[in-house]
């Protein structure tokens, strides 16, 4: 799709894509998907797996190699609620905000990474799924390291 290369900011970008799949739907589901749409910017990418409603347990199924640097680490195998990182209750609260109100969720901030760099980041947390259930949160994070 390469309307999509128009607008820089991978937030944006994602959001945009997102919005087309939906077609007037609450949100698309996670095999709608293609990376291939979007490879100038999957690098930035990460989806996320949101297990039961009860006790939600959310796990990285992709994260983007542009995300393992901002980190300092590839965390990609680890959940979400376990993670050793500083921005583990923030990322649990934008997933659990973007699970409760079934829309597109903005968050910008900063942290130290794993390599001692402060990062300053945007990032969207944006739902999928099936009815009106979130299986999935997709989203996309652009950074600066300082």
């Amino acid at each position: 799709m390469s309307k999509h290369k128009k607008e820089g900011r991978v937030t944006v970008v994602l959001e945009q894509y997102w919005n087309e799949l939906r077609q007037g739907r609450e949100f698309p589901s996670e095999n709608e998907i293609n990376p291939e749409d979007i490879k100038h910017i999957w690098d930035y990418c990460f989806l996320i797996h949101v297990g039961p409603s009860e006790g939600h347990h959310y796990k990285y199924t992709y994260l983007g190699k542009k995300l393992i640097e901002a980190y300092g680490d590839d965390i990609s195998k680890d959940e979400v609620n376990i993670l050793v990182v500083p921005t583990k209750q923030r990322m649990i609260e934008k997933i659990e905000e973007t699970v409760k109100k079934r829309e597109p969720i903005h968050d910008e901030s900063e942290f130290v990474n794993a390599d001692s760099v402060m990062v300053r980041y945007r990032k969207i947390f944006l739902p999928l799924g099936r009815g009106s259930e979130v299986e999935y949160v997709i989203g996309a994070m652009r950074w600066k390291g300082f």
